[in-house]
C-alpha cells in the first residue's frame, strides 16, 4: 500500500479532525513543573466512549484518576505518543495508551478527557 492509500483508509474509518500536541515538561526553578504544549499535526481521529474488558493495564488505571475514559483511533504514522494530547474542537484528551499492530492501518489506545 502506498501513503495516499493508508490516508483514504483512514479518512474513511476516522470521521474527526484533530491535533496533535506534544507536551514538554520542565523544571520551573521554583521546585515545581511547566508544561510547553505545541501543535505537532493536525490529522483525522476517531473517538468513542468507554473501555472495552481487557482495554486497560494497572499502569492505565492509575492514570485515569476517576476520568472518564475514551477509545481513540489515529492513522498510523500519525507523531501522536503516550503523554500528548488530541485537541478535538473544544475538547482536550490525555493520551494513556497507544497500540500500533505492525499490519495495521490505524493505531489505537485510550486517552481521557482533560
Amino acid at each position: 500500500m502506498e501513503a495516499s492509500d493508508f490516508q483514504e483508509v483512514a479518512a474513511s474509518h476516522l470521521p474527526l479532525a484533530c491535533t496533535v500536541v506534544g507536551v514538554a515538561r520542565s523544571a520551573d526553578g521554583s521546585g515545581g513543573w511547566t508544561n510547553t504544549e505545541t501543535a505537532k499535526e493536525t490529522t483525522v481521529c476517531g473517538l468513542a466512549g468507554g473501555v472495552l474488558q481487557g482495554d486497560i493495564s494497572a499502569d492505565v488505571a492509575a492514570k485515569l484518576q476517576g476520568r472518564n475514559a475514551y477509545r481513540y483511533r489515529l492513522p498510523i504514522g500519525t507523531s501522536a505518543v503516550v503523554g500528548d494530547r488530541l485537541t478535538v474542537g473544544a475538547r482536550t484528551f490525555d493520551l494513556l495508551s497507544l497500540i500500533a499492530a505492525p499490519d495495521a492501518t490505524l493505531a489505537r489506545g485510550l486517552c481521557a478527557e482533560v
